[in-house]
């Protein structure tokens, strides 16, 4: 079959992409299982046929959720980015370099559990939230432990980075893809968010000579709404809303840059099912969930859509 290269289609289409789960982990009840088995991301044919889907898929992106080291508390969700070493000889394998790049997806939901960690370590009181206005732990947690733990995973691997030029730019950068800024998660957030978000750009320009581009969900703007006004910001994410709505769009929002505004972004899901929260469910509806997304892509002229989610088993959402 005939693949096309990155970016030749009128919209890049990404999806979120899970490696935290072995068919040991897999709970009971869980409906959409994997088509390939055994489930082990410890397994190079796991590896090999996650690119062999996803680029038949026309995904040309794999948004890899990091949540930093693996820790006991994850449990059944650790997706510790070291293990992308695999993905990169799985592409090599399979002769795909140029068809399907990574990128770094920031999953909010271990943020907390490792700056726990970071405090007990300093010896300081634990804290449920990672507090933004530590700006230590911007360093030490937030880059050390999660985003270079990424990109230095794949620092021999940088053509598989997916790079991205913004309207005007001839100069790709790097995206990352910050989850949300909720008081779930964080406290402190405004203004401070902001400058947490020039550490990691300081350090990724000292670290690899590029500077990234961020796409941010929604809460970072409600949180602080100064990162509306940074000139690496690709756009917020409105994600979507079970059980009322299953895709979103939105143009890019850089008032830094405004002709940015007239590139939409736009995320869907084809399936989703909260096993915590039955009332939370988008139903496949064999397919018409899907197809009522990509319809929306199309007349959205969508620059970039992201999918919940490639091998999301455990939320139905693949």
């Amino acid at each position: 079959m005939e693949k096309p290269p990155i970016g030749s289609a009128a919209t890049t289409f990404g999806t979120i992409t899970g490696y935290g789960m072995n068919d040991s982990q897999i709970a009971a009840g869980a409906e959409r299982l994997p088509l390939f088995r055994p489930y082990n991301r410890n397994d190079d044919a796991w590896w090999s046929n996650l690119i062999e889907e996803a680029t038949y898929a026309r995904i040309h992106v794999l948004f890899f959720v990091n949540r930093g080291p693996e820790h006991l508390a994850l449990g059944e969700i650790n997706s510790d980015p070291i293990y992308l070493t695999r993905f990169a000889s799985a592409a090599t394998r399979a002769n795909a370099r140029d068809l399907i790049k990574a990128a770094c997806f920031v999953e909010s939901s271990a943020i907390g559990i490792l700056y726990q960690d970071y405090k007990r370590e300093q010896g300081l009181n634990v804290e449920a939230r990672f507090d933004v206005a530590d700006g230590q732990a911007w360093y030490d947690v937030m880059w050390d432990k999660v985003i270079n733990r990424f990109f230095n995973t794949l620092k021999n691997d940088q053509d598989l980075w997916y790079r991205y030029a913004p309207p005007g730019w001839s100069a790709t950068r790097p995206v990352i893809f910050m989850y949300s800024l909720g008081d779930t998660f964080y406290k402190n957030q405004n203004n401070n968010a902001y400058n947490m978000l020039n550490v990691i750009s300081d350090k990724m320009q000292a670290t690899y000579g590029v500077r990234p581009l961020f796409h941010l969900d929604q809460e970072w703007l409600q949180k602080c709404p100064s990162v509306a006004y940074r000139n690496d910001l690709i756009s917020f994410n409105n994600w979507f809303n079970p059980p009322s709505t299953s895709y979103s769009f939105r143009a890019s929002t850089n008032n830094a840059y405004p002709s940015w505004s007239g590139k939409n972004w736009g995320l869907m899901v084809p399936e989703f099912k909260d096993r915590n929260n039955p009332s939370k469910t988008i139903a496949r509806n064999n397919g018409t969930t899907l197809l009522n997304g990509l319809n929306q892509s199309v007349s959205q002229n969508a620059e970039f859509v992201i999918l919940e989610g490639f091998a999301n088993w455990e939320e139905n959402a693949g």
